[in-house]
């Protein structure tokens, strides 16, 4: 595999999933905001916040179905460990500043997913990559809305340290 695709799936997917198929959904608005219209939580409750919501910085990528950025594609899948603990920790950082929580959204993370495929496909970090000779259009299309709609990451161990 090409240096990108042996990382570059999960870690080009790090910033597209989490800004682009996370934070797309608050759950809530919050009843007690004030000044900037952020909710403001003592040390001892995010310390409590972050205790209780599971999800660790040092989590690991782990797939559901694994990758392939070589043909014949396939985009994967992440595990839904993998996937809640993002959530958990993007979450948490919300919270410390004062913002609602927010949900994941199964065709934004569809899209970014192929979007990171696309991306480590070609070897390169582009918001506009060329599609990569072999791949089927349909799935570059989907990936092509992913790193054009999404925020792009890479060169971080796992996807809760580019959080």
């Amino acid at each position: 595999m090409k240096k990108l695709a042996k990382r570059g799936v999960a870690c080009v997917l790090t910033g597209m999933l989490v800004l682009s198929s996370l934070s797309m959904y608050p759950v809530e608005a919050s009843a007690d905001t004030t000044g900037v219209n952020v909710a403001y939580h003592t040390q001892e409750e995010i310390i409590d916040y972050i205790a209780q919501s599971g999800g660790h910085i040092g989590d690991s990528v782990t797939y559901a179905a694994e990758p392939s950025a070589v043909q014949p594609y396939a985009p994967g899948q992440l595990s839904d460990e993998t996937l809640d603990s993002a959530l958990a920790v993007l979450n948490q950082v919300r919270y410390i500043a004062g913002l609602d929580s927010v949900t994941l959204n199964d065709s934004y993370t569809e899209m970014v997913q192929a979007g990171a495929l696309v991306n480590a496909a070609n070897d390169d970090l582009d918001h506009y990559p060329v599609q990569p000779e072999g791949m089927d259009t349909a799935l570059y299309s989907l990936g092509y809305s992913g790193t054009s709609q999404g925020n792009l990451a890479m060169g971080l161990p796992n996807l809760n340290q580019s959080i």
